[in-house]
């Protein structure tokens, strides 16, 4: 594959992402930011207590929209999860392995969950502090500072 099919098939990728971030969640405000949160399947302890709290920041009013990526892992390891942890977040599959088109195009780090805010200017920003979020405070005060 040439690096132009990959940069295309990455930016294809990002465009459904953004899509499905995008679509109406039925609430009034039409004003949301989309974001993204890469996380692997086979979750370790942060993607465990992250997903949770993203789908509980996700339920308030108000919230910008949250879109998982899952990485690393087969999709049906991503889907269990989902249902075992009880989260019902839009999500999308990355790929398994340590690379992926979104992990490519966003330069994702190595050490997950990794989460991006897209600005309503279409401005793709990482969350870097912190790193994996432990209860809804955190994810408003990052949604703020990097909007």
């Amino acid at each position: 594959m040439t690096t132009v099919t990959k940069w295309a098939l990455a930016a294809a990728v990002l465009v459904v992402a953004l899509l499905v971030a995008l679509l109406p969640r039925g609430g009034p405000d039409t004003s949301a930011k989309p974001s993204a949160d890469l996380a692997p399947a086979r979750a370790k302890a942060p993607c465990r207590t992250e997903l949770p709290v993203l789908q509980a920041y996700a339920a308030e009013p108000g919230a910008v929209r949250v879109l998982g990526v899952q990485v690393q892992s087969p999709a049906k390891d991503g889907l269990e999860l989902l249902s075992e942890l009880g989260v019902h977040l839009p999500s999308v599959f990355d790929g398994e392995g340590r690379s992926g088109p979104v992990r490519d195009a966003l330069k994702v780090p190595s050490s997950l969950p990794a989460s991006y805010l897209v600005t309503a200017g279409g401005e793709v920003r990482f969350i870097a502090n912190p790193r994996s979020f432990v209860n809804t405070v955190q994810v408003h005060a990052a949604v703020e500072g990097a909007s």
